[in-house]
């Protein structure tokens, strides 16, 4: 449902998301899943590394997912990310 850009930074980390038209043609409904992934992200960044920057990038099908599935998804893709942090795949496309 979403790919996940990440770097490794010297600084604290940051987020970004898209959600594009591909999505949803309504502006309401991209809102809605960017404030959900916002919303997710800022309850659970304490599971990433402190240095991690990422952009999140939503897919068509994460249209039709409820709250729970996006944070099913979004954790599993942070605790990815915690892994393979010390192995230097800075970059990499989850």
């Amino acid at each position: 449902m979403f790919i996940v850009y990440y770097n490794i930074l010297g600084s604290a980390g940051k987020a970004g998301f898209t959600v594009s038209k591909k999505v949803s043609k309504s502006s309401v409904e991209r809102n809605k899943l960017k404030r959900r992934l916002r919303e997710i992200y800022r309850r659970n960044k304490s599971k990433l590394p402190a240095n991690i920057s990422v952009i999140i990038r939503a897919l068509p099908k994460a249209a039709g997912a409820d709250f729970n599935e996006i944070k099913r998804e979004i954790l599993s893709l942070f605790n990815t990310i915690a892994s393979k942090e010390h192995s230097n795949n800075a970059g990499k496309v989850l």
